[in-house]
């Protein structure tokens, strides 16, 4: 016979699901207005903060986009990113950095964001699957 424990006894559900609450509505905005390029490939580190690192040099993208340039309220978009893996011998970490900037036109809203990236690599093996 197996013996259960459960993760969150009944006690504690109210106080988790407060926590959850709180911590979902401490956000001060919703930013679900991601950048696209057409090469979405070209920088790997904006699709997942896993990649930085992946080489064992350092390594920098830029990327630009004009979007609808005729026209008034043209969107223009430059991101950087950087990366890098720490070159000590027997340590699997990799830091990597991440800045965007976004702008329109005619409505004049232009947003900034940068992010430190930070990735732990591993082999796995039969032992760790």
């Amino acid at each position: 016979m197996l013996n259960y424990t459960p993760i969150l006894s009944a006690s504690r559900w109210p106080t988790t699901l407060l926590a959850a609450a709180l911590l979902a509505l401490a956000h001060p905005a919703a930013q679900a207005q991601d950048v696209y390029f057409s090469q979405p490939f070209a920088n790997r580190q904006a699709l997942n903060p896993a990649f930085a690192g992946l080489l064992d040099d350092y390594s920098g993208t830029l990327s630009f986009r004009n979007q609808y340039p005729t026209l008034a309220g043209t969107f223009v978009t430059t991101q950087l990113a950087a990366d890098l893996r720490v070159p000590a011998p027997g340590l699997h970490h990799a830091l990597g950095l991440l800045v965007s900037q976004d702008r329109t036109g005619e409505a004049g809203y232009t947003r900034f964001e940068a992010a430190a990236q930070y990735a732990y690599h591993t082999r796995l093996t039969k032992a760790l699957a």
